[in-house]
């Protein structure tokens, strides 16, 4: 499995607990990296939280304005795009163990 995780600076103590776990889970052979929103001011990716399944579905997630987690779209068609930020992110992402703020 490959995952990247964008973090904005100062993580929460949920990010911070997210990343320990992550952590093990690298330990057991998934491939885990970082970005930080400056890692991707002018990288050509979509601007929300998604998860893309097999290179051909994708989870678009929503959100309230306030940040409160109410759900997500499925998109089967005119995923090309996310393929693309998928291999951008995966290029420009850093190892967990270089996690520092």
């Amino acid at each position: 499995m490959e995952r990247v995780r964008l973090i904005v600076p100062p993580p929460s103590e949920y990010v911070i607990f997210e990343l320990a776990a992550f952590k093990e889970s690298v330990k057991h052979g998934a491939e885990i990296t970082w970005v930080s929103p400056d890692m991707l001011e002018n990288a050509p990716v979509p601007k929300r939280d998604f998860w893309l399944i097999d290179d051909n579905i994708v989870l678009a997630m929503r959100y309230t304005i306030t940040g409160k987690y109410v759900g997500f779209d499925i998109m089967q068609s005119d995923v090309n795009d996310y393929v693309m930020a998928k291999q951008i992110l995966l290029k420009h992402g850093k190892s967990l163990n270089n996690v520092t703020f």
